[in-house]
């Protein structure tokens, strides 16, 4: 099985953390909401037991997914970029290894989120006719040269068709 070389950024994490907390945050607002729904109905005496199991078993998940699979999943993320083609490998249960030949990119973008921004990271997005595929959170600076480097090596193997 082929390995990548180059790792995401360490600030990575912090980020993909800064995400699950959100989502958090997003979904224990909609359980309140629910939850004052429901208190004003016959059933809340018995909806309340499960609904309190839930929202406590979404918060262990939460903090789980935060700290020891977050770890993981940096360490399953892995990238290389060469001449003929983009390799990606990624995942914490089940690997995915993604070959992106240079001759099928149609598109490379670097963006950018407000949380990325804060960490100076960078997402690089390649387009291709299939499917959209991210690198994820690269110094802002490195992003810019693999994605220059990709540009280049897009551009030459098209000359070569």
């Amino acid at each position: 099985m082929k390995q990548a070389k180059h790792k995401l950024d360490l600030k990575s994490m912090d980020c993909w953390r800064i995400q699950v907390y959100i989502e958090t945050a997003i979904v224990l607002i909609l359980f309140f909401v629910i939850h004052i729904i429901v208190s004003r109905t016959d059933a809340s005496n018995i909806v309340f037991p499960i609904w309190l199991m839930l929202v406590i078993s979404y918060i262990v998940l939460s903090v789980l997914r935060a700290t020891v699979l977050m770890r993981k999943k940096y360490e399953g993320w892995s990238y290389e970029v060469s001449p003929h083609e983009v390799f990606i490998a990624e995942g914490v249960f089940f690997r995915q290894m993604t070959q992106i030949p240079m001759n099928r990119i149609q598109h490379i973008t670097v963006k950018q989120g407000p949380v990325a921004r804060k960490y100076q990271l960078s997402v690089i997005e390649i387009v291709t006719a299939a499917s959209t595929i991210e690198i994820e959170y690269l110094s802002s600076d490195h992003a810019e040269k693999v994605c220059e480097e990709i540009k280049r090596h897009a551009l030459l193997s098209d000359e070569y068709e």
